[in-house]
């Protein structure tokens, strides 16, 4: 995938979709029209989209900007460890320079921290659909949570569905992803099955050669870095990394919004597992 690939693509479907407005618009003033409104929604649609990706990249830079903070808490013998920042709030990181901390004690904060959070990593995961009630504090409406019943897991053909997020097709083998440990050259030629991405995960999402994760939305991060990096994407793919063993071979259709589970084999999805 290259720059030179990108633009072609976008003038032949341009060339093509101009062919079939002048057949089926003939009045040249019409056309005119609908050319200057189409333009308009572009930039539109455009500016929605770099500006939801830039707030992904201002967000892998404020981690970088904590991650450095961390390390003079470090330094300054205020934690053992930098990554244990995850465990602090800004307030809290900034408070510890500014002197507006008012526990000082940011060791004992971050193991109280971490052992709730190992408590909540051991624990099953949440629906991606559920209702709680209004108006109450978070822990007690999750007493009273309400789960909504969706299907899941592949149907009789071996489909899993989900919410088309960015057009195209792909055939390979599935890469399984749970953590970004895993090097890009790891992707090149798979399809990423992943629970769901941040700005953490761009490096591995530009090797994949297509995306599928279990949670997600049409402007949810993944769905808007497939579609501005030209990958066949599909999110909110319920128990897609149960159903979709790693190396299994699937044919991705992002415009569909279906992950189909293939022979063992790959038979089915030729030889070298194009994507078109």
């Amino acid at each position: 995938m290259t720059v030179a690939a990108n633009e072609a693509d976008e003038a032949a479907a341009r060339d093509a979709a101009r062919h079939a407005l002048r057949e089926a618009c003939p009045a040249p003033l019409r056309r005119a029209a609908l050319g200057a409104v189409l333009a308009s929604l572009r930039f539109s649609v455009k500016a929605r989209e770099d500006t939801r990706f830039c707030r992904s990249q201002l967000y892998g830079v404020s981690r970088e900007v904590m991650r450095g903070l961390a390390r003079r808490l470090v330094e300054a013998g205020l934690l053992d460890r930098a990554e244990d920042v995850v465990h602090l709030q800004t307030e809290e990181v900034l408070g510890a320079f500014d002197g507006t901390l008012p526990d000082t004690d940011l060791r004992a904060l971050v193991r109280r921290r971490a052992a709730r959070f190992a408590e909540s990593a051991a624990a099953a995961d949440p629906p991606a659909y559920f209702t709680v009630p209004g108006g109450l504090p978070v822990s007690v409406a999750q007493a009273s949570r309400h789960d909504t019943a969706a299907a899941g897991g592949p149907d009789a053909d071996g489909v899993l569905r989900g919410i088309a997020s960015s057009s195209g097709t792909a055939r390979g083998r599935a890469l399984v992803v749970r953590d970004t440990d895993v090097p890009p050259e790891a992707c090149v030629g798979r399809i990423l099955v992943a629970k769901e991405t941040d700005p953490g995960w761009l490096a591995l999402m530009m090797a994949a050669k297509g995306i599928v994760v279990e949670r997600g939305s049409l402007v949810s991060h993944t769905a808007i870095s497939g579609r501005l990096l030209g990958v066949p994407t599909v999110v909110a793919v319920r128990e897609a990394m149960t159903a979709i063993e790693d190396g299994a071979w699937i044919e991705l259709d992002g415009t569909a919004g279906t992950v189909r589970l293939l022979p063992g084999d790959g038979t089915a999805a030729g030889e070298d597992g194009s994507c078109a």
